[in-house]
């Protein structure tokens, strides 16, 4: 936990290594202060967060290599 934002480091072979920070919120009003926090905190860091286009963009990327690779 840093600065009320939980941090994990993670890795998996299509991610490689990576940080992925979490804040528990009990309903959506309090979303805009949770992603606040947490960008204040990648920030301080210097971690770098995807946006949503390019996490789309990772993603379909991935799930386009998985079937080039997967046999028919």
């Amino acid at each position: 936990m840093y600065n009320g934002v939980e941090l994990a480091v993670k890795f998996s072979e299509h991610w490689q290594y990576h940080v992925e920070l979490e804040v528990l919120i009990k309903d959506l009003a309090q979303k805009p202060a949770a992603e606040k926090k947490i960008s204040a905190v990648a920030r301080e860091l210097d971690l770098k967060i995807m946006s949503d286009e390019q996490l789309k963009e990772f993603v379909t990327k991935l799930e386009a290599d998985y079937r080039l690779k997967s046999p028919a």
